[in-house]
């Protein structure tokens, strides 16, 4: 039911409505854009692809598979989540040797099958469109030491837009047959964002290149990005891929001379010991300047910050009863965002992320930069049963012992409120 509730279940269901899908001989070249003839072929995937695995992660009507199985002999597993195109590229290719048709979702086929393969690729299909966070790391334990992935997907700069500034997806559109348009998520990235969470995965990222529709010369329209699977040097199985780099070996410190004991090399200190002069290693005072972990759950705020987050969950405890008995500070606050990008409108840039972090937790929230436009959100946040207290430092000074009595004499103010109110009923369960 999930699947015919998809934007690609309804393009699937008009593309198959004409009528039942006849036998195709395969195309002669491999597609990476939405025009043919634009860009490289099947060459990216690798210089020899005979007897090699190989999958396609949304594979459509499955054209791009068969050219693979037929033209290069490769061994090719075509997975789409639409049961429908399946049906259709079975119809096409079905009766041709090395080629298989999966319906599933592509992260789910990853993670059932227990092959390994020495090429993985995405044409606008599952890459862009399932999380990266999770579907990167499934394609890198697939792939085999130096496997390559290659994936095209729509070019964040098409139409004159901007990449995604973050790591959360943007709301797109799927132009169907009848050019009806259904909004889809895309993970909108530019290189740069792609080469870190290929890093992330153990993917290495060998190439991106831009193409244009010749239609529509001004921006790009696709973007194709190959990566391989960094692999240790002289490691078995695989394709030629790049491989770690291998282990440099120190030398062996030249022998020091004996106690009393001159030649040209060395010198000798006034108590006989050989000089050796101190060599400051690089880094090292970065190293020395990072903050350092707190242990044992103690807050790198100090205990008034500690003692003030406890307030609160207790005070969550009481109002919910399904909440824990103990609950720590870790458990109270949401993982921290990644604050990436500004956007001055009159207010906190910052407020974009935390609106969206904080949820419809209480919160209180230390800044020395709020506008009025700042505390009027704290002022509707409260309102809707969120209670908000924005605690503003003069800049010149910094945060202060009076900010945070501020701050928790308001939690204290806000636990008496839970506590006075009674705890809802708690209903008994269906038999």
């Amino acid at each position: 039911m999930l699947t015919q509730a998809s934007p690609w279940y309804a393009h699937a269901l008009q593309r198959t409505a004409p009528g039942p899908a006849e036998p195709l001989v395969p195309p002669p070249r491999m597609e990476w854009t939405t025009r043919t003839g634009i860009g490289p072929g099947a060459e990216i995937l690798g210089p020899d692809l005979r007897r090699k695995r190989v999958v396609e992660l949304g594979c459509g009507p499955g054209h791009n598979a068969a050219h693979l199985a037929t033209r290069h002999g490769s061994r090719v597993t075509g997975v789409d989540l639409v049961g429908l195109q399946v049906r259709r590229a079975r119809s096409h290719y079905g009766r041709l040797n090395n080629l298989t048709f999966v319906a599933g979702h592509a992260l789910h086929y990853l993670h059932a099958t227990d092959e390994q393969f020495e090429a993985i690729y995405s044409v606008f299909g599952a890459v862009g469109l399932v999380t990266p966070e999770l579907l990167l790391p499934a394609i890198a334990h697939r792939l085999k030491p130096g496997g390559i992935l290659a994936f095209s997907v729509p070019h964040p700069q098409r139409g004159g837009r901007a990449p995604s500034a973050g790591d959360l997806p943007r709301r797109d559109h799927v132009t169907l047959p009848d050019r009806t348009r259904l909004p889809v998520a895309r993970w909108d990235f530019g290189t740069g964002r792609w080469e870190k969470h290929l890093g992330r995965a153990g993917l290495w990222l060998a190439s991106a290149q831009d193409f244009h529709d010749p239609r529509q010369a001004r921006w790009p329209t696709t973007l194709l990005i190959t990566a391989r699977k960094l692999c240790p040097r002289n490691s078995p199985g695989g394709i030629d891929g790049p491989a770690l780099p291998a282990p440099r070996h120190r030398r062996r410190p030249h022998p020091l001379p004996r106690r009393g004991r001159l030649d040209a090399a060395h010198s000798r200190s006034p108590r006989g010991r050989p000089h050796r002069p101190q060599r400051r290693r690089p880094g090292r005072h970065l190293a020395q300047s990072r903050p350092r972990p707190h242990a044992h759950g103690r807050d790198p705020y100090g205990p008034g910050h500690t003692g003030l987050v406890h307030q609160l969950a207790a005070g969550r405890h009481h109002a919910d009863r399904s909440a824990p008995r103990h609950p720590s500070p870790a458990a109270c606050r949401p993982a921290a965002p990644r604050i990436t990008t500004s956007h001055p409108n009159g207010y906190l840039w910052k407020r974009d992320h935390v609106d969206g972090w904080l949820g419809d937790v209480p919160a209180v929230w230390i800044d020395d930069d709020f506008t009025d436009l700042d505390h009027s959100w704290a002022a509707e946040r409260t309102a809707s049963g969120a209670p908000t207290l924005l605690v503003q430092p003069n800049p010149r000074e910094g945060l202060r012992a009076e900010h945070l009595a501020e701050a928790r004499a308001w939690a204290g103010r806000l636990l008496d409120t839970w506590t006075a109110a009674p705890a809802a009923p708690i209903e008994p369960e269906a038999a």
